[in-house]
């Protein structure tokens, strides 16, 4: 009950902001992803199968997609977490 009620709600920002900081370092990493992907498409390698073949629409519409679920889920964050009075110190 103590993780619960003190120690989760201390972290879960920090836990959050490093799952959403990985997420879009992902993006990053496509070297890796396309050499251990192996038979598996992961999405940053569809993505530059996309680029490389020319279909940039569909490119388009994966990368407002992706925006669109950041968005999201930030703003959903910054209501649910009061990240503002949390980041301006109650100011």
């Amino acid at each position: 009950m103590a993780f619960r009620d003190v120690t989760l709600p201390a972290i879960a920002p920090a836990v959050a902001s490093g799952f959403l900081f990985a997420w879009v370092r992902s993006f990053e990493e496509f070297v890796r992803a396309y050499f251990v992907s192996g038979t598996t498409d992961v999405l940053t390698t569809e993505m530059y199968a996309l680029l490389a073949y020319g279909t940039a629409p569909k490119l388009n519409v994966i990368a407002t997609l992706v925006l669109f679920v950041l968005a999201v889920v930030l703003a959903v964050a910054m209501t649910a977490g009061d990240v503002v009075s949390a980041v301006t110190a109650g100011e």
